[in-house]
């Protein structure tokens, strides 16, 4: 299939799909302008692996398996044309239950701080928070902050991620991971946790996030960027500015560790079930963990009763 040229600031397009098993079909996304963001959301009978690659130099942006229900996020750092392939692996046919949205947005600060504002949108419907004002900022260092309910994305700090990183791939998971313990710090402080301030604590979180989201290559693109990093002069930098992150080094390997570890979301879920919206723990309630099922039905169960009250 092909999509119609991007040429307004924001191009929605519905598709709905039917996959025979071991079936991939492709979509044709033209004209798309470097600094674009598209967004993707679905909902599928079947887990789906979904590969959004360059037209012309075949490059890699994105690459995952999807659950039936999930929506995402890209940053688009070249312009061209886009191939995004819906792959199904299975051994049964597979159909959308309702769209898939591809949200396109021309270049330019105005469409990314919309198409951020719509990530805030997409963390809404999973969780209870109060908005997260992502913006686009100008800073006196490379980096990037969270200030209360604000995401301050230093215009400085992303071009030193596309500068350095080896491809436009790892670049997409660089900036997605800056997002993602950035978007940690909000939420662990909206929800008065005693531990937003944590460094560790963040970047764990922010793994959890990054692998809800289905973007794990986004954590170990962070960890292969974290050792590059020059140990001996990040700890006199730590020194001189009391700065409470670990080395780098140090943070890959936790990095990693995280990413492997198979108990991380049932381990962070006491912490996330109080927050997660009704009809999002209802899908999660038949979990096989039984540990974790009751605390869902327990959940649920004290919210019915304060709405009966």
């Amino acid at each position: 299939m092909t999509a119609a040229p991007a040429l307004s600031v924001e191009k929605t397009l519905p598709i709905a799909l039917e996959l025979n098993a071991a079936q991939s079909k492709s979509a044709h996304l033209q004209n798309v302008a470097a600094g674009s963001v598209i967004t993707l959301a679905a909902r599928a009978n079947c887990e789906l692996w979904l590969d959004l690659k360059h037209k012309d130099n075949g490059s890699r942006v994105f690459a995952s398996k999807m659950p039936l229900e999930w929506s995402t996020i890209v940053f688009i750092t070249e312009a061209g044309e886009y191939l995004l392939y819906f792959h199904n692996r299975g051994d049964e046919a597979c159909s959308f239950k309702g769209e898939l949205k591809v949200s396109l947005a021309t270049g330019g600060e105005n469409s990314i701080q919309q198409q951020l504002r719509r990530l805030s949108e997409q963390l809404q419907t999973v969780f209870t928070m109060d908005a997260i004002d992502y913006q686009l900022v100008d800073c006196d260092t490379s980096n990037s902050y969270a200030r209360g309910s604000k995401v301050l994305l230093c215009r400085q700090h992303l071009e030193t991620l596309r500068d350095n990183a080896p491809d436009t791939e790892a670049a997409q998971h660089l900036i997605f991971f800056t997002l993602m313990h950035e978007t940690a710090h909000v939420l662990l402080t909206q929800w008065r946790y005693p531990f937003s301030n944590n460094e560790d604590v963040v970047d764990e979180f922010g793994v959890v996030l990054t692998r809800l989201m289905k973007r794990d290559a986004a954590i170990e693109a962070q960890a292969g960027y974290f050792e590059e990093q020059p140990s001996k002069s990040e700890y006199e930098h730590i020194l001189e500015n009391d700065d409470r992150h670990t080395l780098s080094i140090q943070r890959a390997r936790n990095l990693r560790g995280w990413a492997a570890d198979k108990t991380l979301l049932a381990r962070w879920m006491p912490f996330l079930i109080p927050h997660i919206e009704t009809d999002h723990l209802k899908a999660l309630r038949d979990t096989p963990n039984k540990a974790l099922g009751e605390m869902i039905t327990a959940e649920l169960e004290a919210r019915e009763t304060a709405l009966a009250q």
